[in-house]
């Protein structure tokens, strides 16, 4: 089992229903301390894997300066403008590397912090039954209501981008594109960037001729 389902499978865990007797609650209130568990063993492993990935990129650097420094060698001014080139081309390829692991953990966190308040309103609710189911049937109601108002926006979306013409869709759809597509470029080195450049000038050149 990878680590997307490992946490699926623990957030399937993050449930309470008060509407049953106070054994069932106890064993619920277990298996969302059983899920917590899991969870923060998953955030052990992603955040190794962050860790991971910042010495390869550590390494990468090292490795990068090293030739730079033989290739460009009595070339201080050009070499320091490489170095940096290739600093920020790996800076942002370590971002976009750990950015995944990032998210998950961050929806970790989220899934922790849902086990502890579940929790603490199922020992509320041992002390104040009546009370806090109450209010724990309002806040039900308040997000059956919340959800099916996401459900007729995003129906709505679905329905505005049915209706769009044709030609505004592939016009979208190419900006996209064209942005993911510059965001790359720019973490290229400077020569290749201009190699890049050159050549598409050179395509254009001779498709007008």
């Amino acid at each position: 089992m990878d680590i997307s389902e490992r946490i699926r499978e623990a957030m399937s865990q993050m449930t309470l229903d008060l509407d049953c007797d106070d054994g069932e609650i106890k064993q619920q209130v277990k298996r969302i301390s059983l899920a917590q568990k899991q969870l923060k063993l998953v955030k052990k492993e992603l955040s190794s894997e962050v860790k991971n990935i910042n010495q390869q990129i550590s390494q990468q650097s090292a490795d990068s300066w090293a030739s730079v420094a033989n290739d460009l060698l009595g070339n201080r001014r050009g070499a320091g403008r490489v170095r940096a080139q290739n600093r920020r081309s790996l800076q942002q390829r370590k971002k976009n590397l750990r950015q995944p692991y990032y998210d998950l953990m961050g929806m970790v966190d989220e899934e922790i912090l849902k086990g502890d308040k579940l929790k603490l309103l199922a020992e509320e609710f041992f002390l104040d039954p009546e009370g806090v189911k109450s209010r724990w049937e309002a806040e039900k109601k308040a997000e059956e209501e919340r959800l099916r108002a996401e459900e007729e926006r995003l129906r709505l979306e679905e329905e505005k981008e049915r209706l769009k013409p044709e030609w505004l869709k592939i016009w979208e759809s190419f900006r996209r594109d064209l942005l993911k597509f510059w965001q790359f470029f720019r973490t290229w080195p400077w020569w290749v960037q201009l190699f890049a450049f050159l050549l598409l000038l050179g395509l254009i050149g001779g498709l007008l001729s």
